[in-house]
């Protein structure tokens, strides 16, 4: 049995090179543009409900939206609020047959708006109790098996990012 030696030490200095980076070295992705702090878009998310799926629809709706590069998950002063109710869905009792995904879109209601409507001397009474209302755009529901909610948190993302954040980073940058 013949061996070729050098064949052999290139392949195996490739698979060490690869296994070490996780990429093969003359191959180089370039990063993505830096987003100026002022275009960038803040985002809350909130999941309630069954304790089997938060976690996992939490996890998934902040990877997908980080994957978004002018995209920033905050918990304070935020543009949107993405609020997520997940359930599981069971049969008979003990059955765990689907999951459930109630998203609702809110915007912050800019009550500025109303300072003028207030007497003079009930203004910052009036200010503070209108300061945490919300207007809310939009509510989608999605089902699927438990084995979907990946596939369902990314529809849930792609659809949030087509109807609210592409017409907000257009008017951002005008």
């Amino acid at each position: 049995m013949r061996t070729h030696w050098p064949s052999l030490i290139v392949a195996l200095c490739c698979v060490v090179a690869l296994s070490c980076t996780g990429r093969a070295s003359y191959v180089s992705k370039p990063a993505a543009p830096e987003v100026p702090k002022a275009l960038r878009m803040p985002v809350k998310i909130t999941v309630k409900g069954d304790e089997s799926v938060t976690n996992s629809v939490n996890k998934y709706l902040k990877r997908e939206l980080e994957s978004l590069s002018d995209v920033d998950i905050v918990d304070n002063n935020f543009r949107f609020q993405l609020s997520v109710l997940a359930m599981e869905i069971e049969f008979a009792g003990f059955y765990k047959t689907g999951v459930v995904l109630s998203s609702v879109i809110l915007i912050p209601f800019d009550n500025s708006v109303l300072a003028y409507k207030f007497r003079p001397e009930n203004k910052n009474e009036g200010l503070q109790l209108t300061s945490h209302l919300f207007l809310e755009q939009d509510h989608w529901l999605n089902m699927g098996s438990p084995g979907d909610v990946e596939d369902i948190c990314k529809k849930v993302v792609a659809k949030f990012d087509s109807q609210y954040l592409q017409p907000y980073r257009k008017t951002l940058r005008q």
